[in-house]
């Protein structure tokens, strides 16, 4: 086939585009040789605009052609279901480009059903994003909406390489830059392993990622945007005794950062310090006896017990080695995803429009348990989340001195104002001059 009278640059104004794009509908239903330079040019022209302004990848002629020769044109109306994943390994027979229209992602997840807006220029249904999605997910119309189909095997030969190869490698860069460098001993292999197990969920502004109570089912790394973390913090009011809650902003959370680790570390931020990540210390395969996290003062000193309080060698030595395979039991089945997640102690929601990476629970407990040292890396870290206790005594804190400046103002204000009368007083008392 000559390419030479057909260009990826035709005049097209912006707000002609969708007069352009029901042309090429017609062109569509054309053989590919029948077509006319001047509808390839057309065809070839938004689709790279489509994909360079979406993916940031231009296209040649050549390349171009050889979709459109596998593409078909769909016209989809509102509530239809393109795909739905039954088991873990299920792909959609084609790859869906979205060229008008709204699609939706929807899975469910333990708290409920979480959706996604898919627009235009989306690439709906690649094995890169599918794979990493939950069992249950789906894709379907939210209005009608037009599409372009590729079969798998063809998007593979002819885009996968180059769009999901580019996506992949932004998702390594940006693993490799958290701000806390939590994988840091992690190999490439590691990394693009978990790179190609989180999927992209956006969020609008004030929109909420996760709410405080539910059950933590995620992690999410956050790639774009700000969010904000609130806590419902329980006060006492001095009037009435009565308990009374506050919802009181913690953090901000900015790019690089991550969060929903402490349900699946099983760590209770509102436990004591000592005892808070106990269980997150079996996560990582480590034994809790001698730990060395405890305080020594709360442990039983067995050597100056009294014969009767204390064990026989024999017997203290078949106790330890009991403890030890109930412990390595346990841990056992904590690394297969089998003892439940705690609570979210937190609700986060988006204060700009954001960006966040999700790796489902299972897949947390598969990666992060080939990489132990980034397990150990952010259970360290958690140490310094504030508890409730520390969150209430620090408002306490900034209430009272709010309440001290108030004071002082209204004072120094009083003081002033006193001082303003006498001087009055004084001066209307001093005879004046005759002249």
């Amino acid at each position: 086939m000559n390419f030479d009278g057909i260009t990826t640059h035709l005049d097209i104004p912006a707000k002609n585009e969708a007069e352009a794009w029901l042309q090429c509908q017609e062109s569509f239903q054309k053989a590919v040789y029948n077509r006319t330079d001047l509808e390839h040019s057309r065809i070839c022209t938004l689709l790279n605009r489509l994909f360079f302004e979406r993916h940031g990848v231009p296209f040649t002629v050549p390349e171009l052609i050889a979709m459109c020769k596998v593409m078909r044109w769909l016209d989809l109306e509102a509530h239809e279901v393109l795909f739905e994943k039954y088991v873990e390994d299920d792909l959609p027979d084609n790859v869906y480009i979205v060229v008008h229209g709204c699609l939706r992602r929807v899975y469910t997840s333990v708290n409920g059903r979480v959706s996604q807006d898919v627009i235009r220029g989306a690439i709906v249904g690649a094995p890169f994003e599918v794979k990493a999605l939950p069992v249950t997910a789906k894709y379907e119309t939210s209005e009608f909406s037009r599409c372009l189909a590729i079969p798998q095997a063809s998007y593979e030969a002819l885009l996968g390489k180059v769009i999901d190869g580019r996506r992949l490698q932004q998702r390594m860069h940006f693993f490799r830059q958290l701000t806390v460098p939590i994988l840091a001993a992690w190999s490439e292999d590691e990394i693009e392993q978990l790179a190609r197990a989180v999927f992209p969920q956006s969020y609008l502004s004030r929109a909420i990622s996760v709410r405080e109570g539910e059950q933590s089912d995620a992690l999410y790394f956050l790639v774009h945007g700000k969010l904000r973390v609130v806590r419902e913090i329980e006060f006492t009011a001095v009037a009435k005794g009565e308990p009374c809650a506050k919802l009181l902003e913690v953090a901000t959370l900015t790019p690089g950062e991550y969060y929903g680790e402490l349900g699946l570390l099983r760590a209770n931020i509102d436990a004591e310090k000592k005892t808070r990540f106990r269980l997150a210390k079996l996560d990582a395969g480590q034994s809790l006896i001698g730990d060395s996290d405890d305080d020594d003062s709360d442990r039983e000193d067995v050597t100056d017990a009294t014969p009767d309080d204390s064990l026989a060698g024999t017997t203290r030595s078949a106790l330890m080695t009991s403890m030890q395979t109930s412990v390595a039991s346990l841990s056992s089945s904590i690394a297969l995803g089998a003892s439940e997640p705690l609570r979210r102690r937190a609700t986060i929601f988006a204060h700009t429009p954001a960006e966040v990476f999700v790796l489902t629970r299972d897949r947390f407990h598969a990666l992060f348990r080939q990489g132990g040292s980034a397990l150990a890396r952010m259970r360290e870290y958690a140490k310094g989340y504030p508890s409730a206790q520390e969150v209430r005594g620090q408002f306490l804190k900034q209430q009272k001195w709010s309440q001290f400046k108030s004071d002082m103002l209204s004072n120094r204000g009083g003081v002033e104002a006193t001082a303003a009368a006498v001087s009055t007083r004084h001066t209307s008392r001093v005879p004046s001059t005759a002249h």
